[in-house]
């Protein structure tokens, strides 16, 4: 009797390998908007495990003319703002952008340095002053010199920041940040003369919140000269700020990125700490119920890494990408635990996309899944330039935007109930002798009906040849099928096998676990 070998996929949850040849258990190769912590089938109350696949459709209009680098949600109005790359200020509902702010005129000087909710405004800062609207309690107006006018400071300066890979447009220059501890909104700025500063806007209420300056104070602090601030966040009582070691062109200088540690309420002249990174840049920082983490990589190169901080002097790996690049501050999120960022997948067709790592439960926080693709030209030099799950979380299933730019066109999406695009690709299987695929089952968590499109596909030999098997549709499988299964589909290899499955119909279609593959092994 030949001998045999049965390959079972029987769990997804530990996420995607990094390596090509080596997974560890439930680890799988690769995926394209695919989300096992999404119930299997419409309407279902619990996450399933399974391969869930993600919808994508665009809900923003042709009014968004520059990529969107901020997504503000706020608490007075149902309507999140949007900022773009080239200074437009736009509204939108969940529903999707539906007016284009300040009637479609774009801010002044801007280029979408940064952005913010706070006490009852919308602030956003332009190349060398801030603006505001508010109050979003009343009749709204926009100040767009508050910063200058308003509050009578000096111009910032709006220095070369360095530039992403994808899209290639500079990290924003002015960041900004508001600490619930000393209730200030907080400002990045890289001088003239080659110092950054940090300055804060404090406001309280005479007639209605935030309409009275309350002790704003500009270069509140000084950083040594060439430290660029890249990011702001709170982390307890203290500041955490991103800082780049580079010169005024955007330019490395050897230096790795740090992150400034700055108890401003209690001692407002300097930081006490800095923590170095093993990386070039820093572009994000984000707090996750008490837990701090950095998003930094290296100029030009793409590969981003997650670190969280331990304590002391100390960030830990705790994720590592190489299929994307360091993420723009306003292109992460979370959803109580998990958290999301933006980026692409060059694996997978060249796609802008969210990353998440880890699920709603515990004990897969350092899993990394491709949970949303963008609608976009894919195969661009396309990427993730914002996102945001404020005002679209489900405990079940959060909706996160995901702002995009393809190098041509620019959009908002919402994972709606339109699918199409996603991709699974199982890890590399050594056999490590010659074989023959001689059956290959994929159960299903819906009956295989209008619209479902699957194509499953065997590589073997480390990519070198593929073989498609018939496509489940419901031309081929009109009986309703639940479990595809192929028997003697004359597939021949000597080293490896994969499994990839490649969806486009627009209904859903979950993949249920386990995939078994069976395998006999043949004389060499």
């Amino acid at each position: 009797m030949p001998e045999k070998l049965t390959i079972k996929i029987e769990n997804v949850l530990a996420g995607q390998t990094q390596f090509a040849n080596f997974a560890s258990k439930g680890q799988f190769g690769s995926s394209l908007a695919i989300d096992p912590d999404l119930p299997a089938i419409s309407g279902g109350t619990k996450a399933s495990g399974f391969l869930a696949p993600v919808p994508s459709t665009k809900v923003s209009s042709t009014t968004i003319t520059n990529p969107p680098l901020w997504i503000i949600p706020n608490p007075k109005l149902v309507a999140n703002y949007i900022y773009d790359n080239g200074g437009k200020v736009y509204t939108m509902t969940s529903a999707g952008v539906v007016v284009a702010g300040f009637s479609g005129t774009a801010l002044t000087a801007s280029g979408g340095n940064g952005a913010v909710y706070y006490d009852n405004y919308i602030y956003f800062a332009k190349n060398t002053d801030i603006a505001r609207t508010g109050p979003l309690n009343g009749a709204r107006t926009l100040n767009q010199n508050y910063w200058t006018s308003t509050l009578s400071k000096s111009a910032m300066t709006d220095t070369t920041y360095p530039t992403a890979i994808r899209p290639a447009i500079e990290y924003p220059n002015h960041p900004m940040h508001v600490h619930k501890h000393s209730n200030k909104l907080y400002i990045g700025d890289y001088s003239a003369t080659g110092i950054g500063v940090i300055h804060y806007i404090r406001t309280s209420k005479t007639t209605v919140e935030g309409d009275t300056d309350n002790g704003s104070t500009q270069n509140a602090l000084d950083f040594p000269a060439g430290w660029m601030p890249m990011d702001i966040e709170s982390y307890g009582t203290d500041l955490a700020i991103a800082v780049f070691e580079g010169n005024t062109s955007g330019a490395n200088t050897g230096g790795k990125a740090k992150v400034v540690f700055w108890d401003e309420p209690n001692s407002p002249a300097s930081w006490y700490k800095t923590v170095e990174l093993p990386d070039e840049i820093c572009t994000a920082l984000l707090n996750v119920n008490g837990t701090l983490y950095a998003f930094s990589g290296n100029l030009g190169a793409s590969g981003v890494r997650i670190s969280r901080l331990v304590g002391g002097y100390t960030f830990e790996e705790f994720a590592y990408l190489q299929d994307s690049c360091s993420p723009f501050a306003g292109a992460v999120d979370h959803n109580m635990g998990r958290i999301f960022f933006g980026g692409y997948a060059d694996h997978l067709g060249d796609y802008a996309c969210i990353w998440g790592l880890g699920s709603k439960m515990k004990g897969f926080e350092k899993s990394l899944f491709n949970v949303m693709r963008f609608t976009g030209t894919a195969g661009t030099p396309a990427g993730t330039t914002s996102l945001s799950l404020e005002g679209n979380q489900g405990f079940l299933a959060p909706k996160p935007f995901l702002g995009w730019s393809d190098g041509t066109n620019m959009g908002i999406d919402l994972p709606n109930t339109t699918y199409g695009v996603s991709t699974f690709r199982s890890e590399t299987f050594r056999i490590g002798v010659p074989f023959k695929v001689t059956k290959v089952r994929i159960p299903l968590a819906q009956a295989v009906g209008a619209n479902m499109t699957l194509i499953p596909t065997v590589y073997v030999d480390d990519e070198s040849s593929s073989t498609a098997l018939t496509t489940i549709n419901n031309t081929n499988y009109s009986n309703s099928e639940r479990n595809i299964i192929y028997m003697q589909p004359e597939i021949y290899g000597r080293h490896n096998l994969m499994l990839e499955l490649a969806w486009s119909g627009t209904a859903l279609l979950t993949v249920g676990l386990p995939i078994e593959i069976e395998v006999e092994i043949l004389k060499e």
